[in-house]
C-alpha cells in the first residue's frame, strides 16, 4: 500500500504529515512494517514478531495424509512428496529400525547390497565346507595341514574371520 502525507481536514487541527514509520513523501509499508499477516506467493506468513515470522501456509507443501507410515520430503528438484516407511525389507520405503533396533534385508543381489546375518553364515558355512572337501582328500597329515592353513587364509582375505 502507498500513503501519501495530506493535510489535516478541516477542523482536525494539527500540522501536515511529514513521515510515516520513519520514510517521507511517498511511503510504501508492507504487512511487515505494521505487524500484519502477509500473503506471499500464495504463502501466509505471520509477522506479528518481525524477528520470529510464522508461516501459516504453502500451496506448495503436499497434503496431509491419512495413510499410515508416511513421512513428508523434498524429493528432487525441490518437489515435496510422502515417502513411505517399514520395518519389513520393503522396495521403495525408507529403513525404520524394529522394536529392538534391528533393521531388516532382503537377500543381496548386487555387491553394494546389504546383507543379512544368515546369508553371511550360509556364505561361511559352504566356503569351510567346499574347503573340508579339499582337507578330506588330502593323502597325509602334512597336506591335511597345508590345506587347513590354506583355508584359514582365505577366511581371513575374506574378512569372514580376523587373524589371530
Amino acid at each position: 500500500m502507498t500513503l501519501r502525507a495530506v493535510s489535516p481536514s478541516v477542523g482536525g487541527g494539527g500540522t501536515t504529515v511529514t513521515s510515516v514509520n520513519g520514510q517521507s513523501g511517498d511511503v510504501v509499508l508492507d504487512a511487515a512494517d505494521v505487524g500484519a499477516v502477509a500473503s506471499v506467493s500464495g504463502t501466509m506468513v505471520d509477522n506479528t514478531d518481525p524477528l520470529n515470522p510464522v508461516i501459516l501456509s504453502d500451496p506448495t507443501k503436499v497434503s496431509t495424509s491419512s495413510t499410515a507410515n508416511v513421512l513428508y520430503g523434498t524429493a528432487s528438484g525441490g518437489v515435496q512428496t510422502t515417502v513411505t516407511y517399514s520395518t519389513s525389507p520393503t522396495q521403495s520405503t525408507v529403513v525404520y529400525r524394529t522394536a529392538t533396533g534391528q533393521i531388516q534385508a532382503a537377500t543381496p543381489t548386487t555387491d553394494a547390497a546389504v546383507t543379512t546375518k544368515l546369508y553371511v553364515d550360509t556364505q561361511i558355512t559352504n566356503s569351510i565346507r567346499a574347503q573340508l572337501v579339499h582337507i578330506e582328500d588330502a593323502v597325509d597329515a602334512t597336506d591335511v595341514v597345508t590345506k587347513f592353513n590354506a583355508l584359514l587364509a582365505d577366511l581371513i582375505a575374506k574378512n569372514y574371520m580376523a587373524a589371530a
